[in-house]
């Protein structure tokens, strides 16, 4: 038979698949919120002032920072007054965190993790994977 080709058959009525879907559009946005959104309803009110600064672990040290109308870059500054003046006044923070306990894990908080005679562990390795 003239023009008959093999393994070209198919009794599926669907067409081939093709490599890549087409894309399904759906219409969804998504609201671009403020800080202001975040804070809770029942403190709005209270609100002096809102400060968007970078969020990498010293973000309340870069907002006291910045409240107090020096640069974000200021917060290691605050960081530190904040440990003396916790050591100064121990006495009156104990009480208030009614114990040495929380007084001590608090302050401990405060710190970077000693340093363990040079030697990092395990769990803080850098590995590739192989």
């Amino acid at each position: 038979m003239k023009g008959a080709r093999l393994g070209k058959t198919s009794c599926s009525p669907l067409p081939p698949p093709t490599r890549f879907p087409k894309p399904i559009s759906v219409t969804t946005s998504i609201p671009v919120l403020s800080p202001i959104d975040y804070m809770q309803k029942f403190m709005v009110p209270f609100k002096e002032k809102v400060v968007d600064v970078i969020g990498d672990g010293h973000c309340g040290f870069r907002t006291i920072a910045e409240f107090l109308g020096l640069t974000e870059d200021s917060h290691i500054m605050i960081h530190r007054h904040l440990i003396q003046e916790l050591k100064d006044h121990i006495y009156d923070y104990v009480g208030v965190y009614a114990g040495d306990d929380r007084y001590n894990y608090i302050l401990n908080g405060l710190h970077p993790p000693p340093n363990s005679g040079g030697i990092a562990l395990v769990d803080k390795w850098l590995r590739f994977r192989t």
